[in-house]
């Protein structure tokens, strides 16, 4: 697994999470920082994730068979694994996917714990695609978060945008310093990462 994430981690590119920690350090970070992700120049960070708080109705869940195989593929060692899932996920949200992950994840009569933890991290902490990103912290909830303190402070990092803000404090809350986690992402993040904050306490 080590020699994987080493070949991967060999980018040319900065990623999300490594914009977001260069832009907090400098003070820098605002809910334009991604906007060359976006198709929609307009659109406002979080906003997606604050309608959907406010009315669960607007996901639909999608068919998963791609995004499914790329996971197979990375429990293989195989690096084409994370392009497959990124491409799956210009198409299609995280949100979208989680009812058929869980499908495909009860359907493994074997599931390696420690490698979904290494998958998670990697769809957090080193991809250029907003919704892998979402998914990867959405991944959390399928192992033990509490044994695992890089997740955490990758997910508190991302958190303070507002992109990645709901996702944050959804998972976070199965931990038993929560309330300090919460405390500290409300209070640094900005534009509907509080207003999310405020409909998810």
């Amino acid at each position: 697994m080590i020699d994987f994430f080493k070949k991967f981690k060999i980018r040319k590119y900065k990623s999300i999470y490594d914009r977001i920690l260069d832009l907090e350090s400098k003070k820098l970070l605002d809910e334009n920082s991604l906007i060359d992700f976006y198709s929609d120049k307009e659109y406002k960070a979080g906003t997606f994730e604050y309608d959907y708080l406010r009315n669960k109705d607007i996901v639909k869940n999608k068919k998963t068979f791609d995004l499914n195989n790329g996971i197979d593929l990375f429990m293989k060692r195989d690096p084409s694994s994370i392009i497959v899932m990124t491409e799956y996920f210009e198409k299609n949200r995280a949100l979208e996917s989680i009812h058929g992950f869980e499908s495909y994840l009860l359907s493994q009569d074997i599931f390696d714990e420690q490698r979904l933890l290494g998958l998670s991290i990697l769809l957090m902490r080193d991809t250029n695609s907003i919704e892998a990103v979402k998914f990867g912290i959405l991944l959390t909830r399928y192992y033990q978060l509490k044994n695992a303190p890089a997740a955490v402070e990758i997910i508190k990092n991302l958190s303070i945008h507002p992109e990645f803000t709901y996702y944050g404090l959804e998972v976070l809350k199965v931990l038993d310093n929560y309330e300090k986690l919460y405390n500290e992402i409300v209070s640094n993040t900005f534009s509907y990462g509080k207003k999310i904050g405020e409909l998810i306490k």
